[in-house]
């Protein structure tokens, strides 16, 4: 939805939360998220927080999750962001949860929709 003189950019960041060293899919879908950076270098950043970490504890808490309740599971988050280059202050954001077809996309040097 750019106009054709408009200098629309866009950035998308994929954060992983989990503890690599205790949850298997964790420490695969952060391995993965990893080699696909590299391979396809600018089409993302990625972030990875432990959830053992100050940080981490924050992000559940954001999430939504009680304070002692175990995550054996990832919580990936993939964010989206566009903004005019001449009113970069003017930046809108969309935030969803990961989804497993996204895979696909990110091999194919796609952004998922």
């Amino acid at each position: 939805m750019s106009e054709e003189n408009s200098s629309t950019q866009k950035s998308t960041k994929i954060s992983l939360t989990g503890d690599i060293q205790n949850c298997g899919h964790c420490a695969t879908d952060d391995k993965r998220f990893k080699d696909l950076q590299q391979d396809k270098i600018g089409l993302y950043s990625y972030e990875y927080t432990d959830v053992n970490s100050e940080a981490g504890q924050q992000k559940l808490k954001e999430y939504g999750v009680q304070e002692g309740q175990k995550i054996d599971i990832p919580i990936t988050k993939i964010e989206s962001c566009s903004w005019d280059s001449a009113k970069p202050n003017d930046k809108k954001c969309k935030t969803s949860d990961w989804k497993d077809e996204y895979w696909t996309d990110l091999e194919k040097g796609k952004l998922p929709e």
